[in-house]
């Protein structure tokens, strides 16, 4: 129980900004993630609902091979975009 609770008041804490290297018109430049800001939380709502439709989408019509590809590839890229204050800088 006790592990349980450490657990639980180990997601509720405030993480510092995820370093990131990205490019920006062609110039490679370090940027932050801050997970807890209100920007984030857009993305992660707007990205969690639209990977909901997409996979929907993907369950309930029969779609030819290549445009199952193209909805595959946004589903993963969603899933992508939000895992990002997960990985490492």
């Amino acid at each position: 129980m006790l592990n349980f609770i450490k657990k639980l008041f180990q997601k509720e804490r405030i993480k510092k900004p995820q370093s990131f290297d990205a490019v920006l018109a062609g110039q490679k430049i370090e940027a932050e993630l801050d997970s807890s800001s209100s920007t984030w939380k857009f993305i992660v709502n707007y990205s969690e609902n639209r990977l909901q439709k997409l996979r929907e989408k993907n369950d309930s019509i029969i779609l030819d091979e290549r445009k199952t590809a193209i909805l595959r590839g946004r589903i993963k890229e969603n899933k992508l975009l939000l895992e990002l204050p997960e990985k490492e800088g």
